[in-house]
């Protein structure tokens, strides 16, 4: 029996393996580079003691703030080569596994920021996937999380389009699409802004 979720998966985990050993340098990562300055950006405004990132692929964002003193990092992703590379780039500083963003391998209040960076749009289950990060962010913690934007013409072509392709794309959210799932699944005080043509990141509060 045919299993779209699955189907995406797969789609996904192949084209991150085939992009990885590349992708900090390749135009396929390119629109996730755009995103890392405002994310850090935010991040560098927060007080916190644990980062985790869904969908980290080659774990660049936490290595840029590795360097952090008492800082705990942590990240997953679905691709193994993905993972292979961040890996060479942290070694023992993060806690790196493979893995689906549906099923976080960590205790519940676990990360004081959860960190979801141009992954979004690839997963077949939002709802599921913000019920985990709630699961594992302590109490009041806050998720920063950037991902592709397109207007709505163009936007509702590129939905249609997803399913054909090889590339594990489910769906660009609006900002009222992506706004409302936050506030169904348990933040708060949610703060939504363009940082480009086609990316916006938005932050919230775990309640």
């Amino acid at each position: 029996m045919f299993n779209r979720a699955t189907a995406y998966k797969e789609k996904s985990r192949e084209s991150f393996d085939r992009q990885a050993a590349q992708y900090d340098v390749s135009s396929d990562g390119e629109h996730a580079r755009a995103i890392y300055p405002h994310v850090l950006e935010r991040l560098n405004h927060l007080p916190c003691h644990s980062v985790l990132d869904v969908g980290c692929g080659t774990g660049e964002i936490l290595s840029k703030i590795a360097a952090r003193e008492g800082l705990t990092l942590a990240g997953i992703d679905l691709s193994p080569q993905m993972i292979g590379v961040a890996q060479q780039k942290l070694g023992k500083q993060a806690d790196l596994r493979v893995g689906e963003a549906e099923k976080l391998p960590w205790p519940d209040n676990s990360f004081d920021v959860v960190l979801c960076l141009d992954s979004f749009h690839h997963y077949p289950h939002p709802r599921k996937v913000l019920a985990e990060m709630t699961r594992v962010a302590k109490s009041a913690g806050r998720l920063i999380l950037g991902d592709l934007w397109q207007p709505t013409p163009l936007r509702q072509l590129m939905n249609w389009l997803m399913p054909l392709t090889r590339g594990g794309d489910v769906r660009v959210y609006s900002k009222k699409e992506i706004c409302d799932l936050l506030n169904e699944s348990g933040f708060t005080a949610i703060q939504w802004g363009l940082v480009n043509e086609s990316a916006y990141v938005v932050t919230a509060i775990v309640r």
